[in-house]
């Protein structure tokens, strides 16, 4: 199973650009096959472990603390589980947490993408993204299905 999953607080600002991005991947069309999942799993990567141990790989898409420019895009591959201490995630437990939950568990790690934006307002209990958030959601929904129909495409390869 190959899953695009989207962190996000619609009621947070900026934080809220993963659920964006997930309703923007659902009005992109049709899934590809059985072997791809659309998640949104709310604001703790550490409860979507349950996720993550269930796919071969995981596309992460999640806003970053406003540490540069508001809207910069950046796509990295989490190899190994490590994650790059220059994404900084906005929720209470991140997503390094999440790996190393399940490398404390034994479990195997899903091969993991991340493709995040930097924020530029975290301010609770705002419905409103900046505008350099919002003009990031349709081109990393894009760029996250883009991502998975190449994965898919790699995988069919390697089976057929």
């Amino acid at each position: 199973m190959i899953a695009i999953v989207c962190f996000g607080n619609p009621l947070h600002a900026d934080d809220a650009f993963g659920f964006y991005v997930y309703e923007a991947l659902q009005r992109l069309g049709e899934w590809p096959n059985e072997n791809a999942c659309l998640i949104f799993a709310g604001t703790s990567p550490l409860d979507a472990v349950n996720i993550f141990e269930k796919c071969q790989t995981v596309i992460i898409v999640d806003a970053a603390e406003p540490d540069q420019q508001p809207g910069l895009i950046e796509h990295m591959e989490i190899e190994n589980g490590s994650i790059s201490v220059d994404f900084l995630s906005i929720h209470r437990f991140s997503i390094a947490d999440a790996v190393a939950a399940m490398q404390a568990e034994g479990l195997s790690l899903p091969a993991m993408e991340l493709i995040s934006v930097q924020a530029r307002s975290l301010q609770g209990f705002s419905l409103t993204m900046s505008e350099e958030v919002s003009m990031a959601v349709e081109p990393v929904a894009t760029l996250a299905l883009a991502r998975l129909h190449s994965i898919l495409n790699q995988t069919e390869y390697l089976v057929g």
